[in-house]
């Protein structure tokens, strides 16, 4: 299985147009089936996702995913990193059945820009009890400058 994940490309331009604010908006992770995939290059917000398909609300997974904890802007060089605690779900029942996680500014009414996202590779069958998305670390997304 391999996971990768990725910055949305149109991300930059949702910092330099103030759609999305990393230190005082509220930043989410939804989950999405393998229906459709995200793209990268296309998808710019998260209520216009392209015809992705968002984790049905049931069974400990909320519509619109899991608020992260802890968000935090750190540079170091020429790198500006955004990271936050996992974020996590508890499953119940049934469970639920996702393949992608992307991580968005929710706090606008409208045009939540996506920041990235993550394709496990395989669908993650999620049973009863914590699941948690291990952020690597470089974090939910990073900007190099040159």
């Amino acid at each position: 299985m391999a996971i990768t994940a990725k910055a949305f490309s149109r991300f930059p331009l949702s910092l330099m147009n103030k759609e999305a604010d990393l230190n005082s908006d509220t930043i989410k992770c939804a989950l999405f089936t393998n229906a459709h995939a995200p793209n990268q290059d296309a998808d710019q917000y998260y209520d216009a996702a392209h015809g992705m398909t968002e984790v049905a609300n049931a069974n400990g997974y909320t519509t619109g995913g899991a608020t992260v904890g802890t968000p935090a802007i750190s540079t170091t060089g020429k790198v500006t990193k955004f990271d936050s605690v996992d974020p996590t779900w508890t499953a119940t029942g049934a469970g639920f059945t996702y393949r992608y996680a992307c991580f968005y500014d929710s706090t606008p009414g409208s045009n939540k820009p996506f920041i990235s996202y993550v394709d496990m590779g395989i669908d993650i069958a999620v049973t009863a009890g914590a699941h948690s998305i291990i952020l690597s670390d470089d974090g939910i997304a990073r900007i190099t400058v040159s």
